[in-house]
């Protein structure tokens, strides 16, 4: 268990601890919350930054401008993007989830394309953005990776953000 106010500067950080409290500003290298980790707090993602999700961050994010939030974990609380951040969802392919999602002018959403597979990390699916709760795309840009040599097909409809739709 980590307990209190962590600022992460250094490269390649990973918090690993099975439970970490306080209030979080990960710095500009990247920082990984490690699977079966989860963090409890708010937390700021520093400009330049990298974010990788893999466990479980309960509490509010925000991306600040030039940073990436990405991963295959869980946000369990609202996620804001800031100028010029980036969310790519997943481990080429997969999905986040996350709570309210907002996007503003300047942001992206790097979305990967390897096939026409929904479930979540298959090797010939696509990224996904799990929502519970409100989504706000203010302008947002959506950019398309194709991977795998994948083409896709005319009329080919793909779910990139699923949202409960309950609020």
């Amino acid at each position: 268990t980590a307990n209190g106010d962590i600022a992460s500067a250094r490269k390649d950080t990973a918090i690993s601890a099975d439970q970490a409290y306080g209030s979080y500003t990960y710095g500009n290298e990247q920082t990984t919350v490690n699977a079966g980790v989860t963090v409890t707090g708010d937390s700021q993602v520093a400009e330049t930054g990298i974010l990788v999700v893999q466990g479980k961050i309960i509490g509010t994010v925000l991306a600040k401008d030039d940073s990436i939030v990405k991963g295959g974990g869980t946000i369990q609380g609202p996620l804001t993007l800031s100028e010029r951040a980036k969310i790519a969802p997943g481990n080429s392919p997969g999905c986040l989830s996350t709570g309210n999602l907002t996007f503003v002018a300047g942001t992206s959403y790097d979305f990967e394309l390897g096939g026409a597979n929904a479930t979540c990390g298959a090797a010939d699916g696509y990224d996904q953005i799990k929502v519970t709760g409100t989504v706000t795309l203010g302008n947002g840009t959506l950019n398309t990776l194709l991977y795998n040599g994948f083409k896709p097909a005319k009329d080919q409809k793909y779910t990139i953000i699923d949202n409960d739709a309950s609020d």
